[in-house]
């Protein structure tokens, strides 16, 4: 994934072609020869021998290649390489690959050895007009990639330098404009190899790519020129430094004067402060990691920043930037905790930038992040991938990624949870949450076969016991359906399932529907489906989104995305059982306004906020330190819900699916009143009434004089929720003595407790309130004896005391 906030240039001459470059020629009479110095060969467990063609007339190489990738721990592929020693790089034109798959690969790579799990870099173009630059850093960790250009055609030129031990990728539309793609420092040695790569993505289908234009030589110029904001996506909160981190390396003029100018500026385009910095460096000098920063200033909001480096003089940077700062973060009580997260998708960027990102969700007051292994387990690969967990103290959903169908037998089901519960004993303390597959009722996750909900309870139970072993304190995340897919959470839990995991997932998606919908439709449906077999199953969504691409039906607005996301938000935390609902995902994967899979993040591409970073951080710091009350009642397009502050402020959030005004009969002469993205106002009443007009963009009202009257309102609307699922529990029991006595009791506790809520004067009578919820812990002792005495089923037993446990914990 490109890093677009970290500007690093290389200064090439504008020429492409080489002097003093290796000529490539044929070595041969037939024109099909390699050229001299150069062979061919598969790398890795290749289905299909690859080969190469060579036309000398035409300097055109056609490489077919198998291979599963060049990716993960280990590669397949097919190499066309020669080797080469110290600072060097090598240019190519991809004229054409063939899609096998999306995934095709046809690039150059610097590799420092031949074995199949090998240290390497790779510039590459995919088959879905994509490039990248992907890196090994270690022999057999995993790999990890910056994206670069979406919706790109062939021909199209690719390079890759190295110097000392930086490596660089670049792509070019014409041969002599050349962008950075990426850059990674790996340790090699001076002697490696240096060639072309292919593989198909498929190893039992091959594909070919044919390259031209092919020179391999010494680095033109040899500047490095750094201007990387100091955090990611220039968000900071008010404390932190704000300015750019320089670094440069000269290597190729003696001397070389360098020199760095920021300026902010307000969102009026007046400045407010400018910072120079300059060095003049001899040929072989760097500076590293040197801050540029601005005075501090807190104010939030968003500013302009221009960055402008040049090296003699000449311009290297010369650019407009956005830099936001955000509200400080409250100080979270030991027993609060967030339902708000995100889906991180680290696993393809570096560790840095991981913990990077983890760091942007921390400053949105988010509580949860779903990140996966997308690879065989690998204890090094994974210590860096989560080495973010600590720091930010983000409750982690592990999802196990599952689409290579390696655990289609019960052989390699063994030793898929054995690895599972080594990795579950590595990071037993630090991740509470396995997710069991992702998806597994589409077919693409099951290497070819049709999803099968009995061999989905089978993984279940083998993962499940291996995670446990590990770490007895762990939850085990099952089912995880794209979509709400009951019929297939129904055949799990028809083979056992249900005994293997301690929470169920799922993915309601249904853009561009409102929250409202899907959110309330898809956890009642999930709910019903798990009480047939005893319920008390955590519910957990671990993805739900809307995508901002440019498509009619399909993708809402930027602004819109922010409503619904919130609003989604604000729903789940109306759903006693339901524990989190991680969205997806945090940041865009690409920059085609017209892909669908581009445009979910809740930040761009260059992780500079999107709307609905900063409306969803508004929220999550409103809400922080609250509990969910319920629901004050104004009609079927208007939500209004009440929150209390352990501090004893009520809030209430507000919206409406229409235009419309509301009053609340808050009791008091003023109150504050939130938009969605943070802007206060202070607003009278008239007589202790708010009127307001509601629109799709949630607010927040609050004031430490509020009625706390309106939070027993609200404890009403929870009763009755509750309530009618106990009653319509207690309805299934067949004993009709039995079920005649449980549901008497029950009334008679609940009616008292509803008029109790009900009266003028309820504020004050808290402590009578608690002793009415002592008769429904009395009519749970009754359910429980019921149950021994086999006139309740185990099942009608979990259900209504489940239903019991929320009821109380809703007053």
């Amino acid at each position: 994934m490109r890093i677009l906030t970290k500007v690093l240039a290389i200064l090439i001459a504008s020429t492409v072609m080489l002097s003093g470059a290796v000529s490539v020629n044929s070595a041969g009479s037939g024109g099909n020869a390699l050229p001299e110095s150069f062979t061919g060969r598969d790398i890795g467990n290749a289905g299909i021998a690859g080969s190469t063609t060579y036309d000398a007339a035409e300097k055109k190489y056609s490489i077919t290649a198998s291979g599963a990738d060049i990716w993960n721990t280990e590669d397949a592929f097919h190499y066309v390489y020669r080797k080469s020693s110290g600072d060097g790089q090598i240019v190519a034109r991809i004229l054409s690959v063939e899609k096998t798959n999306e995934w095709t690969k046809a690039g150059v790579m610097f590799r420092e050895s031949l074995t199949k799990d090998s240290k390497c870099a790779y510039m590459l173009y995919a088959a879905f007009n994509y490039t990248g630059f992907s890196w090994r850093s270690d022999d057999g960790a995993g790999s990890t990639m910056q994206g670069g250009t979406d919706g790109i055609n062939t021909p199209y030129w690719i390079k890759l330098v190295r110097i000392g031990n930086e490596f660089m990728g670049y792509e070019s539309m014409d041969g002599v404009k050349w962008k950075l793609v990426g850059t990674q420092a790996i340790d090699m040695p001076g002697e490696i190899y240096i060639g072309m790569a292919v593989t198909s993505h498929d190893n039992a289908k091959p594909a070919t790519a044919v390259f031209d234009s092919v020179s391999i030589g010494p680095v033109e110029g040899g500047q490095i020129v750094y201007a990387d904001n100091i955090e990611l996506g220039s968000i900071y909160l008010p404390s932190e430094d704000k300015g750019v981190r320089l670094r440069f390396e000269n290597y190729e003029k003696d001397p070389c004067e360098y020199e760095a100018v920021i300026t902010l500026k307000n969102s009026k385009g007046e400045v407010i402060s400018t910072k120079t910095f300059k060095k003049i460096l001899s040929k072989g000098e760097k500076v590293k990691n040197q801050l540029l920063l601005f005075d501090k200033f807190t104010g939030l909001g968003t500013y302009l920043i221009n960055v402008t480096v040049k090296a003699n003089k000449s311009s290297v940077i010369n650019e407009d930037r956005v830099l936001t700062v955000v509200e400080a973060l409250p100080e979270l009580s030991p027993i609060y905790k967030t339902k708000f997260g995100w889906n991180g998708h680290f696993s393809y960027t570096t560790p840095d930038i991981a913990s990077q990102t983890a760091r942007l969700m921390y400053k949105a007051g988010a509580g949860w992040i779903r990140e996966g292994v997308f690879d065989y387990w690998n204890a090094k690969s994974a210590e860096d991938r989560y080495s973010w967990i600590k720091p930010y103290n983000i409750e982690t959903v592990n999802v196990s990624m599952n689409n290579d169908g390696w655990q289609n037998t019960y052989e390699k089901m063994e030793l898929y949870s054995t690895q599972y519960g080594s990795f579950a004993k590595q990071f037993k303390d630090r991740i509470k949450y396995y997710e069991i597959w992702n998806e597994p009722n589409q077919g693409g996750f099951w290497g070819g076969l049709e999803p099968n909900g009995a061999d989905y309870a089978a993984v279940l139970k083998y993962t499940c016991n291996a995670i446990k072993q590990s770490d007895p304190n762990a939850r085990v995340i099952g089912v995880s359906t794209s979509m709400t897919d009951t019929a297939y959470f129904n055949k799990v839990l028809e083979n056992n399932g249900i005994n293997y995991m301690d929470c169920v997932s799922y993915h309601p998606y249904q853009y561009p529907m409102k929250p409202e919908d899907i959110i309330e439709n898809s956890t009642k449906a999930m709910k019903e489906t798990g009480d047939k077999y005893g319920g008390w199953l955590e519910h957990v969504i671990t993805e739900q989104g809307y995508t901002t691409a440019k498509i009619t039906g399909l993708g809402i607005s930027d602004e819109l995305q922010a409503q619904y996301l919130v609003r989604t938000q604000l729903i789940g935390n109306t759903v006693d059982y339901l524990k989190s609902i991680q969205l997806y995902d945090f940041r865009d994967d690409g920059t085609s306004p017209s892909n669908v899979e581009h445009r979910f993040g809740s930040v761009n591409n260059d992780w500079t906020p999107k709307p609905a970073y900063l409306a969803l951080g508004n929220m999550a710091r409103v809400l922080a330190n609250t509990d969910y009350f319920g629901k004050l009642s104004n009609g079927p397009k208007d939500f209004i819900h009440m929150y209390m502050n352990y501090d004893g402020t009520p809030v209430i959030a507000a919206w409406s699916t229409d235009k419309g005004q509301v009053k609340i009969p808050v009791g008091t002469e003023s109150v504050t009143v939130k938009d969605m993205y943070g802007k206060k106002t202070a607003v009278k009443t008239q007589n202790g009434e708010l009127k307001l007009n509601l629109s799709g963009a949630p607010i927040y009202i609050y004031d430490r004089n509020i009625s706390k009257a309106l939070l027993f309102t609200a404890a009403e609307d929870s009763r009755k929720t509750n309530a009618g699922y106990i009653k319509q529990k207690l309805d299934s029991i067949s004993e009709e003595k039995t079920k005649g006595e449980l549901v008497k009791q029950f009334d008679t506790a609940d009616l008292a407790i509803s008029e109790l809520l009900k009266t003028s004067d309820a504020e004050g009578k808290y402590d009578e309130l608690k002793k009415q919820l002592n008769s429904i812990f009395t009519f749970a002792d009754e359910v429980v004896k019921a149950y021994k005495n086999k006139k309740v089923s185990d099942i009608q037993a979990y259900n209504i005391t489940e239903g019991i446990y929320y009821y109380v914990n809703a007053m």
